[in-house]
């Protein structure tokens, strides 16, 4: 199938399906702890997180991607010792 073939919506849901199986199993391989837990992935890479496992030491796009999720870490950890609601 070329990249400039009509396919209806079906066939594309279908086909969206299976990447997502094949990119979970490949990347994570089928277990769901390791979408949000840090896996040291040895070699030249090094603690990896996320479906397609980015390279924290090695990819430069990976640090501020968790930026957000510290700062939302660090607003509840301060929320909770404020005895605030």
């Amino acid at each position: 199938m070329s990249a400039s073939e009509y396919i209806d919506k079906q066939t594309f849901i279908d086909q969206l399906k299976e990447y997502r199986t094949t990119a979970y199993a490949t990347e994570d391989g089928s277990k769901p702890s390791n979408l949000n837990e840090f896996n040291w992935a040895g070699g030249s890479s090094t603690y990896t997180f996320g479906l397609y496992q980015f390279d924290v030491g090695n990819n430069p796009l990976a640090s501020p991607a968790l930026e957000p999720a510290a700062r939302t870490r660090d607003n509840v950890q301060a929320d909770a010792g404020s005895g605030d609601p």
